[in-house]
């Protein structure tokens, strides 16, 4: 009897979290698209901070030799954990995992910032705040403006709240509206 007890409480601190189970349905996703050819992975991070007990999962993604590049990262941290594990969190605020995308593209587009916008909002059906930076190198020396093609645009969008395994249908489409995106962005870099 005894066995069996120790048995179950194994069991439990071995279960998945909603983080895990949500990063198994972006990955998997992500890497099916890219077998397709939809897009490639170009790097893959599974990190977790020991100091603030966070857990971030990231996939960098491009199409092809494209110049647009993005990267989708699920983040979860102790408060979800802990409000999952032990069934204990802030009001108002129950444990999951958010999704953060950010896409980078060439500053030759920065002007269609209202195109750009409309377009991902549409596309990420406002489910996501946005960011819009615009990152031009500091070069030593250099007098004058900087080339157009030395900068880059910037867009971070993370989701407005937290997800569970209730959304693990729209997780998985995540990297579909990321390859459409991607896609849709070299085309506006090639209109220039």
């Amino acid at each position: 009897m005894h066995n069996v007890h120790i048995e179950r409480n194994v069991a439990s601190v071995f279960d998945p979290t909603i983080y895990d189970n949500l990063k198994t349905v972006l990955e998997g996703a992500c890497y099916d698209l890219d077998a397709e050819g939809e897009f490639l992975v170009t790097g893959r991070e599974d990190l977790v901070d020991l100091a603030s007990y966070s857990r971030t999962f990231r996939l960098r993604v491009r199409r092809g030799e494209g110049r647009c590049e993005a990267a989708v990262a699920l983040i979860s941290d102790l408060a979800d954990f802990a409000g999952e594990l032990r069934r204990v969190h802030l009001a108002g605020e129950p444990p999951g995992a958010r999704v953060q995308l950010e896409l980078q593209f060439p500053l030759s587009v920065s002007g269609r910032r209202g195109e750009i916008e409309a377009y991902l909002a549409e596309q990420w059906e406002q489910s996501f705040r946005m960011e819009f930076e615009l990152v031009t190198p500091w070069l030593p020396g250099a007098s004058g403006g900087i080339p157009p093609a030395a900068g880059r645009c910037l867009v971070r969008m993370t989701t407005s709240g937290k997800l569970d395994e209730g959304d693990a249908e729209g997780v998985e489409d995540i990297g579909r509206r990321l390859a459409l995106t991607l896609s849709h962005m070299e085309r506006l870099v090639e209109q220039g």
